[in-house]
């Protein structure tokens, strides 16, 4: 995550990192009814990566035995999500990750075969590793700049269409705790 506060094209935080994207063209606007599910979806897995990320509180000694088994329940239904989470994707063959920047109004990645400038898309982001299931975005490509081919990857951007409130504060709140990890690993000290 790094801030992009020179990039006019990024307002403030921005969430980097590997993620199985997939696009396909649009034929016309996405309709009031899809932008208005996609945004209920959206929000709805941000807030469910969200609590399967959150510690369980701190309780203090007085209950030991109880958040030892809490904990070791916590563990098990996380392996089992992860199991079911692997299985999902491998039946949907998702392609390998690719380079990503998101922000809370646009989206940057790097891809092998880039969409064309001003053709209007819809975008699955597989941004979590147990939860199989993406968010959606739609949107225009904005830039498609075919001379910055890098390991023959093409940088995409694309603006978000139809973002409600909602999900745009989900968006940033996302962003803003990986931030936030991010600058905690960095602080740990260096265990070698």
């Amino acid at each position: 995550m790094v801030e992009r506060a020179s990039d006019p094209f990024f307002d403030g935080l921005v969430y980097e990192h590997l993620v199985p994207v997939v696009w396909t063209y649009l034929d016309s606007q996405p309709r009031d009814e899809q932008l208005v599910s996609a945004n209920d979806a959206n929000t709805q897995l941000l807030r469910l990566i969200t609590s399967l990320s959150d510690r369980l509180p701190e309780q203090g000694d007085d209950n030991v035995e109880y958040n030892t088994e809490l904990e070791r329940l916590d563990l098990k239904l996380n392996v089992l999500l992860d199991i079911a989470g692997q299985l999902i994707r491998d039946q949907l063959k998702l392609p390998s990750g690719d380079p990503i920047s998101l922000g809370h109004n646009g989206l940057e990645w790097w891809v092998e075969q880039a969409p064309e400038t001003g053709r209007l898309i819809s975008l699955k982001l597989y941004i979590d590793s147990v939860v199989s299931r993406p968010l959606q975005f739609f949107g225009v490509v904005r830039i498609n700049d075919k001379r910055a081919v890098v390991d023959g990857r093409t940088p995409v951007r694309v603006k978000y269409m139809g973002l409600g409130r909602t999900l745009e504060d989900e968006l940033e709140k996302f962003i803003f705790r990986h931030h936030r990890k991010r600058i905690a690993l960095e602080r740990q000290p260096d265990k070698n």
